[in-house]
């Protein structure tokens, strides 16, 4: 009983779910309502014309019987013309009649409106004596006028009513799409933390753009054509009935199974488009991580490794998509299976009624006519439907995410706000375990308190929860049991924007935005002045480094702040803490990418800010919380002991042991002592899926089949596979230009990257939007393009053929016919143009948004996103009466032309009949073999493409021999990091050269060079697979076994932790490794390094996140792993380094020394002084 009501209450949810227009506002809908009317009328005035024409057929009609009669007369002296064989005459030639004009109706067509019936006489064989043959004629030639009036009228009424429901219907889809698309970014921002941990960043942002994109498309003026074509089939249903219901019923005989087929196929299109929309989603997410972490993936030449797990995802979607074609194409071909076969019905009964003198000729053209168009109408009101049921699938993606509910909202104006807040910090007896990760308790009972002003340090074994407490207290989530207390007071009833204002943060990882130096130290306070912010700087060590930019404070940064280094980053991240005079300080492992000239600098600043605060420290190095005020230490989740430094010590717990292990590795280290590619743009799209030509062949054949089937009839199955092959090829298509945009993105050189057209949002923008936008150029708009093309055609020729005159008048109108459509589609292009770059500019702002969400709701930012989001669509408001007048106005054109046409070809052609001048039926490297290992950089001057007037390098050289270890120190932004890049060919530099065995890497094999080397980065960087995909990311050129994984996990000392989680190497790590700490991140970075067993081993910075214990561990791996190779290793930590073969000190891309440790020391130079530092630091 639960079971059904759940599954009723989900149906219902579902339903809701699927309301197009569930947002919209009362005035929308009475724009709406009045579009609705506005297709209704457009579309019953499509059966007019053949109504007004039944005068005109009964008066050719009359004029046959007088002809005939005046023949007989002349030859036999009298005898009277028998009616069923003029009937019989007259049927062969009405047949085609109404083909002839066909061209231009194969889109488009007319009112209604009863014109009176003449003739309604039985024809007794005998014509009155005084009815002449002029007569007649004349009859004939009057009866052209009224009906060229007649469908002038209708035209009128057609083009007005058109251009309305087509620009009402425009103007609601663009204002309801600018505020889904508003209500969905504006929920993401107020999910709490665990939403993103179980959703990926790239599937939310793929929401953000593909589905609302099918969503707007589906709610737009397809909708309203889709009214227009249905109310076409009702109205000429209804006609039908009241002229000759019947007949009618008996014509209708098979439109039960039309509505079948179509209930059928309907439910499947829904359900298909539910799917795939979902399968695109999961495919955003893939791409966004990989673009976001692209120096990994081209590190380990993981491109096809990346290109196979977006094809997958891609592949389960056209999967759907073809199945969902099977099902339209069925759909659409079953309407025109009856219209042909209903047409042959219609015929051969009305033509023996006609020789039966129960009905005349012109009753017959009508209830022919307006069955056949009504019918016409339904296919092709049924291939609009496609539309909405993919926006209904979109909609359903959409709404659940502004539907989502949290229990943590940002942007919730309840709560308390303490008047003065003390500092009084208390965790009482906390368990939690991550959303995603419910079997893996992180907190076990944690129990601590911090006084006001006090500075706290939380130490402890990587992964035993010290980042996880300070983001308790930042509310980003909620524990499952115990308190969390500021002041004695429960934090879940503090107003959530008013507590995190209270403190200021900085992570592990320094997170930075795109805009300026200046701005992104603001955010830290909002009303902070240029004084402040320079204040902060000074303060963080940062305000130096700053100055020697050209931009200085103005300097822009990209998404990823690639053109700073680490170290750089993390002092903009210290201002920006620092300038918001937070009232609790929050450092999480804040000074591990610095140098310890700039380490010691910025601890002097940290310990000035923290005077008067309540700070708490996460820290592995132990030397940087020595002097706090109290200790907890942290293992497995609870606290093991507290006090101070010394206090500690003397207890020989795990603390002393922690003291002990780094204090011994400091000892045993004195011991010691004594081509780029070309993007592409998204072109030649048909010539992708060459492979495939043959489906786009059988398609369009299908659609130049289906459009001579409007002159002269043809089968179901024509549509059927010709639309079934078009979709397919569309699918197929969808696949391949995906799959080739992502591949070519993956394999872009870094420098690519940088630009401000190439972040993340928009790359992911591209490949959802544009792709999808390619899809709908095939299926229906390739066929119909082909039915037109061949309909016009034939209509053409026969036209030509049959009556010169006629043909000749008609043919000059089709230029204009044609310019009016050319004239559509580039009014409809430039606005497309313009709507995708806004499109992708908002798909930026949404993607550093959800991607940096921590940071964002730490710095209460969440409106300063949301508002520069809005931005961007604010913008496109005066444009969208503009874009809706020139839809309305340019397709109500191409009905004004198609109208013209048939007046002239109905006016002018009976004009031509009454004169007896025509008859009435007229009418498409270099590849090295072995690697030795040895490196050389000569004379290199090199600068970031994004800013190349700042070089980072100035005429450097480096010669590395075989199985030499290389090590480069010296201050942050002096240069080391590029070093690595530029070895990795992450970028090629701008003078000198940079050889491996003596051959210039640019002649190198882009894959096998990075085959060679490997490389664990300065910041740890995972994916959202398993931790065994992760580790076995490390060799993308083979199925590694799981022996080697996991001996790569035991030599970076990841292995105990990781069979102590439930599913052991099975286990997700979330996207970017969120469920992760920072050493354990870095230390299956280490492992993925050692599994690729390279000839050269790249170290940046490769231990600064771990803590003592695990690092002397990891340090003796690394050691090992080294022997044998050659190594370039970067590191602030000198005691790592000391027994390298040669040091490099760097210092504003110039060496300042080399030589072994021993020789730098005696020259008591920068090196010397570095030294004592981090040795002052340690101690």
């Amino acid at each position: 009983m639960k079971t059904t009501m759940k599954r009723r209450r989900r149906r219902r949810r579902r339903r809701r779910g699927r309301r197009n227009y569930k947002y919209a506002s009362c005035f929308e809908i009475i724009l709406l309502l009045i579009g609705i009317l506005c297709a209704v009328i457009q579309g019953s005035a499509l059966q007019g014309p053949y109504v007004i024409m039944s005068d005109t057929i009964d008066s050719y009609a009359e004029y046959l019987r007088c002809k005939k009669i005046v023949e007989n007369q002349t030859d036999s002296g009298g005898s009277e013309a028998n009616t069923s064989s003029l009937v019989y005459d007259f049927l062969s030639e009405l047949t085609r009649w109404p083909y002839v004009l066909e061209h231009h109706r194969h889109q488009h067509h007319q009112f209604f409106n009863k014109f009176n019936q003449d003739n309604n006489n039985n024809n007794n064989n005998n014509v009155t004596k005084n009815i002449t043959l002029e007569e007649c004629r004349k009859k004939v030639s009057d009866s052209a006028v009224r009906v060229s009036i007649g469908i002038s009228i209708v035209a009128v009424v057609i083009i007005v009513n058109y251009y309305l429901h087509v620009f009402l219907f425009t103007i609601v889809a663009d204002r309801l799409t600018r505020r889904v698309r508003l209500l969905a970014f504006e929920n993401i921002l107020r999910q709490n933390i665990g939403y993103f941990d179980v959703h990926l960043g790239g599937e939310l942002n793929t929401r953000l753009t593909q589905d609302v994109t099918k969503y707007e498309i589906g709610i737009g003026n397809k909708v309203s054509m889709m009214l227009s074509w249905f109310s076409a089939f009702i109205a000429g249903l209804v006609i039908c009935l009241i002229n000759e219901w019947k007949l009618t019923l008996f014509m209708c005989v098979l439109l039960p199974v039309a509505a079948v087929v179509s209930a059928v196929t309907t439910r499947l299109m829904k359900i298909y488009a539910e799917r795939e929309m979902n399968a695109y989603a999961k495919a955003g997410g893939v791409a966004e991580e990989a673009l976001m972490n692209i120096r990994v993936v081209t590190a380990f030449a993981g491109q096809d490794k990346e290109c196979a797990r977006y094809g997958k995802l891609l592949e389960e979607a056209r999967k759907i998509s073809v199945k969902s074609a099977i099902a339209s194409s069925f759909g659409q071909g079953v309407p025109w299976f009856l219209t042909f076969t209903i047409a042959g019905i219609t015929i051969f009964l009305t033509g023996s009624m006609i020789s039966k003198g129960n009905i005349n000729p012109g009753f017959m053209f009508v209830l022919l006519g307006c069955m056949m168009q009504g019918l016409r109408a339904l296919g092709f009101g049924t291939a609009l439907l496609e539309y909405v049921f993919d926006s209904q699938g979109a909609a359903f993606g959409i709404y659940e995410i502004i539907r989502a509910k949290t229990e943590i909202d940002s942007s919730d104006k309840s709560g308390e706000k303490l008047e003065n807040v003390r500092g009084l910090v208390s965790f009482e007896n906390i368990h939690f375990r991550y959303p995603a990760r419910k079997d893996v308790p992180v907190l076990k009972g944690l129990t601590l308190q911090i006084k006001p002003g006090q500075s706290a340090a939380l130490v402890g074994p990587s992964g035993c929860g010290k980042s996880t407490t300070i983001q308790l207290l930042q509310r980003f989530y909620d524990p499952d049991e115990g308190l969390v207390k500021l002041d004695g007071v429960d934090v879940r009833t503090l107003n959530i924007a008013w507590l995190r204002g209270q403190i200021g943060v900085v992570s592990q990882d320094p997170v930075l935005f795109a805009t300026t130096i200046e701005e992104n130290i603001r955010f830290g306070n909002p009303d902070a002045t240029f004084e402040e912010i320079e204040k902060a700087a000074r303060e963080a060590d940062a305000h130096s480094f700053i100055m020697n930019l050209p931009e200085k404070y103005d300097t822009k940064l990209n998404e990823q702040g690639t053109e700073l280094s680490r170290g750089e980053k993390q002092r903009i991240s210290l201002a920006r803490a620092l300038v918001g005079q937070p009232k609790i300080l929050l450092l999480d492992e804040c000074t591990s990418a610095l140098d310890n000239e700039s380490e010691a600098a910025v601890q002097a600043a940290l310990d000035k800010a923290a005077k008067g605060r309540t700070t708490i420290i996460i820290a592995h190095r132990l030397s940087t919380v020595k002097e706090c005020d109290v200790l907890f230490v942290v293992d497995r989740g609870v606290v093991s002991e507290f006090g101070s430094h010394k206090e500690l010590l003397a207890r020989k717990g795990l603390y002393h042991k922690l003291v002990s292990t780094q204090q011994e590795n400091n000892k045993s280290k004195l011991e010691t002592l004594l081509s780029p590619t070309h993007s592409r743009a998204l072109r030649d799209i048909f010539s992708l899926n060459g492979q495939q030509w043959y489906l786009l062949f059988l398609g369009v054949v299908g659609g130049l089949i289906l459009g001579t089937t409007w002159p002269i009839y043809s089968l179901m199955m024509s549509y059927v596979i010709g639309l079934f092959m078009l979709k397919y090829f569309g699918e197929s298509l969808t696949l391949i230009v995906r799959g080739k945009a992502y591949r070519a993105m993956l394999h872009q050189e870094l420098a690519w990257f940088d630009q401000t057209t190439n972040q993340v949002g928009s790359l992911t923008s591209r490949l959802a939007d544009e792709a999808t936008r390619i899809k709908m150029a095939t299926g229906n708009t390739i066929l119909y393009l082909a039915a037109a093309v061949s309909s016009v055609i034939c209509s053409v020729l026969v036209a030509l053929i049959s009556s010169p005159q006629l043909g000749l008048a008609v043919l000059p109108l089709m230029p204009l016919t044609i310019t009016a459509g050319i004239i559509q589609g580039y009014m409809n292009t430039t606005y497309e143009k313009k709507s995708h770059a806004r499109t992708e500019a908002s798909g930026r702002v949404a993607s550093e948004a959800i991607d940096k969400i921590r940071t964002i709701a730490s710095l209460r930012k969440e409106e300063y996103f949301l508002q520069s989001y809005k931005s961007h669509f604010n913008s496109m408001k005066k444009e969208a009466k503009h874009r809706a007048n020139i839809i309305g106005l340019s397709q109500s054109f191409v009905w004004f032309c198609s109208c013209s046409i048939e007046i002239v070809s109905v006016g002018f052609g009976m004009w031509l009949v009454s004169q007896e001048i025509t008859e009435f039926e007229v009418v498409f490297r270099f590849v090295v073999t072995a690697c030795h290992g040895e490196l050389e950089l000569s004379d290199v001057t090199f600068g970031y493409p994004t800013r190349p007037e700042i070089r980072v390098l100035k005429n450097f050289s480096l010669a590395v021999k075989r199985g030499q270890s290389v090590a480069v120190v010296g201050p942050s932004g002096g240069g080391k990091s590029t070093v690595v890049q530029l070895i990795e060919r992450f970028y090629d530099v701008a003078n000198g050269s940079v050889k491996m065995d003596g051959v210039n890497v640019r002649r190198l094999n882009l894959t096998w060079l990075r085959s060679q080397l490997g490389i664990v980065l300065q910041e740890p960087i995972l994916f959202g697979i398993s931790i065994a995909e992760n580790i076995a990311y490390g060799d993308n050129t083979r199925q590694v076994p799981q022996e080697e994984i996991e001996a790569a996990a035991r030599a970076a000392n990841i292995h105990e932790f990781i069979i102590s989680l439930p599913l052991g190497y099975d286990t997700n790590v979330g996207s970017r490794g969120t469920q992760l700490s920072g050493g354990q991140k870095q230390r299956l970075s280490i492992a993925r390094a050692l599994l690729r067993n390279p000839k050269i081993l790249l170290l940046d910075d490769a231990t600064s996140a771990l803590d003592s214990h695990s690092e002397s561990i990891v340090e003796e791996a690394l050691q090992k792993a080294r022997a044998g190779r050659t190594s370039i290793v970067i590191a602030h930590r000198l005691s790592s380094i000391v027994n390298a073969d040669v040091i490099l000190y760097l210092k504003k891309g110039k060496v300042v020394e080399r030589g072994s440790h021993a020789h730098l020391m005696s020259l008591r130079g920068n090196y010397y002084k570095l030294y004592l530092a981090n040795l002052g630091n340690k101690k």
